[in-house]
């Protein structure tokens, strides 16, 4: 039985609805399991940033329960964008005439990528000056206003933690710290590549983890094996720490797992792909594999990327010969995410190899597990991804390193199952109930529950 409650929380999430980005679902369905549960929700937010992002039918239902306070862009800002956009407009027009080797060409291809690059660190620096502020300002506004009981913040950017920790302080409310990505372990923590720059960055990153985790009343992680990391680094934090996963979207439902009628075998990956997190791997042992089969049979295969980095995609495919076959679109609405998932044969997860990438389990895993389809994965052995394909029963599709004749023999493999018998993979019960968002939700609401007893508590004593 439910346990009503008056209670205020103020979510603090970089992202929210109608921007649809994996960082703005967590808080979303945290605050519809908060608002069903009596809580009262303000979340604090950035302003939308980007049209394509939006996705005004996602989530609505749920953000019109809530009070959103939005923290807007200063004039510079957005000043700032224009004048990027207009420089990468004049890149892109360069980069079409490659065959001239102008000197004038060159040396202003080199000044337009170095102003490029400073306007999106002052962007970026701007953007987040203005949130860390705001979140204080903001929130002891809210505060004054209304009692807050508990503060509940979702990184990333990990940077939000601390001024929230901050704010958690002055207005004597307990904060949950919502780990999503590890602080000292994210990419974007030691920018730079001055050896020296990086190794004060680390120690500005690792001082700045620890007063967050000690300010906060319970920390979450979104893997065990985060957890684990974390609780052997800062032992005396280990007792108030907890993993919870994200997971399937209530949309996610069942896909239909019947063969199209073109019979064409799809490989669909979901999401952003950067740095490490790139294709090339697959695309090589694609190439590969289609070259064992004749050329014909390219008619067969079609591989479709789906999500921010369609450009990287497009030169990759050019780099093997894959035009015909992979298909790269930009950001799709939640809506349209059903169709894509229950098109698709097999999807792809390209993680990368790196050692901070075992603690990682990205979002559109959950995805792919609701469709219950097969997954290729591409990660770290004995990692958080390379433990849930084992679970799944496919620990024989992961690729750890490296591999074109392991990539190929996956692709014949599950070519040959699909073709064969359809689509008979199933994922077990068990996992579906795990990940299941509403089960996530409920095991966070009792996190932020257990934080405003403690707190209350401790004020009566």
């Amino acid at each position: 039985m439910n346990v009503r409650t008056h209670k205020h929380v103020l979510v603090v999430a970089y992202a929210f609805w109608p921007v649809n980005v994996v960082g703005a679902i967590r808080p979303l369905r945290l605050s519809a399991e908060l608002l069903g549960r009596g809580y009262r929700v303000t979340v604090l937010a950035m302003e939308p940033w980007d049209e394509e992002l939006n996705d005004q039918g996602f989530g609505r239902d749920i953000a019109e329960q809530v009070q959103i306070e939005r923290v807007r862009f200063r004039w510079p800002i957005g000043l700032l964008r224009k004048i990027r956009r207009t420089t990468l407009s004049r890149l892109d027009s360069l980069e079409a005439k490659q065959a001239s080797k102008k000197a004038l060409d060159s040396m202003l291809r080199w000044y337009l990528g170095a102003l490029n690059a400073l306007l999106l660190y002052a962007i970026n620096l701007m953007v987040s000056l203005t949130w860390t502020v705001s979140i204080v300002s903001r929130g002891w506004r809210i505060a004054r206003a209304d009692h807050i009981d508990c503060v509940f913040c979702t990184a990333p950017p990990n940077s939000s933690l601390l001024p929230a920790s901050v704010l958690a302080w002055l207005i004597d409310a307990p904060m949950v710290a919502d780990f999503r990505d590890l602080w000292t372990l994210h990419e974007y923590a030691h920018p730079g590549s001055s050896g020296v720059w990086k190794s004060l960055s680390h120690r500005i990153n690792e001082f700045l983890e620890r007063f967050v985790l000690r300010c906060s009343k319970f920390i979450i992680y979104n893997t065990p094996t985060a957890k684990t990391l974390m609780d052997e680094k800062h032992p005396s934090c280990a007792e108030k720490a907890f993993a919870i996963t994200n997971g399937i979207s209530p949309e996610g439902g069942h896909y239909p797992k019947d063969r199209k009628a073109n019979g064409c075998f799809t490989i669909c990956h979901l999401g952003t792909l950067y740095n490490d997190r790139n294709p090339s791997d697959f695309l090589k042992g694609l190439r590969q594999w289609l070259d064992s089969k004749g050329v014909e049979f390219e008619n067969k295969v079609s591989v479709t990327f789906v999500g921010r980095g369609s450009d990287e995609v497009e030169r990759a495919a050019h780099k093997y010969g894959l035009e015909n076959v992979v298909r790269a679109y930009g950001h799709k609405t939640r809506e349209e995410l059903p169709e894509i998932l229950g098109n698709a044969d097999v999807f792809l997860l390209c993680l990368g190899y790196r050692e901070a990438s075992r603690y990682v389990i990205p979002a559109k895993m959950y995805d792919y597990i609701g469709a219950e389809k097969p997954v290729i994965a591409f990660a770290p052995t004995d990692g958080e991804v390379f433990n849930l394909m084992r679970r799944l029963g496919l620990a024989a599709n992961v690729v750890t390193s490296p591999d074109s004749a392991r990539v190929t023999a996956i692709l014949e493999q599950e070519y040959q199952r699909c073709t064969s018998n359809g689509n008979q993979y199933s994922v077990p019960h068990v996992l579906r109930q795990e990940y299941d968002y509403s089960t996530v939700s409920q095991r966070i609401e009792r996190v932020i529950s257990l934080a405003i007893e403690g707190h209350a508590s401790r004020k009566g004593a």
